[in-house]
């Protein structure tokens, strides 16, 4: 796709690049809602069309947290507002990536190939060799 097709997309491509933070386990940080929200709106399309339903559908905010205490969250923000995350689980000797969502509204702007470049990252900082991506068949 060229450049000048995203735009009609409807898509408003960034000035600046966004960065990606890695949230390290704990439950301090206050904006799961909005991870929630975004997680929901990346997966919308599986609705339906996937048995067993998604787990996403037993994820609240609180689950969200209590997933995190354990798991490192990368978060990519946009003007405050939350636009990508991904999960990942140290489970040697790999690092287990779940959850990589990128907003509709930010798409096709390497936010997904961040998280994945930031897993990489932290992978090394642990001493890990190995990826596990947890998607589903479908």
């Amino acid at each position: 796709m060229a450049p000048d097709d995203r735009a009609d997309l409807g898509r408003v491509m960034p000035t600046r690049p966004l960065s990606v933070t890695a949230l390290p386990p704990s439950e301090t940080f206050a904006g799961w809602e909005e991870v929630q929200a975004l997680l929901v709106e990346a997966f919308a399309f599986m609705e339906g069309r996937i048995d067993p339903p998604s787990s996403l559908t037993r994820m609240g905010p609180e689950v969200l947290a209590e997933k995190a205490a354990t798991e490192i969250v990368l978060i990519a923000e946009d003007e405050g507002r939350i636009v990508a995350c991904a999960f990942l689980a140290e489970e040697p000797p790999a690092l287990s990536l779940s959850k990589v969502a990128v907003a509709l509204s930010h798409r096709g702007r390497g936010l997904a190939r961040a998280l994945i470049d930031r897993a990489v990252q932290e992978a090394k900082m642990r001493g890990l060799d190995r990826f596990r991506l947890q998607s589903r068949v479908e």
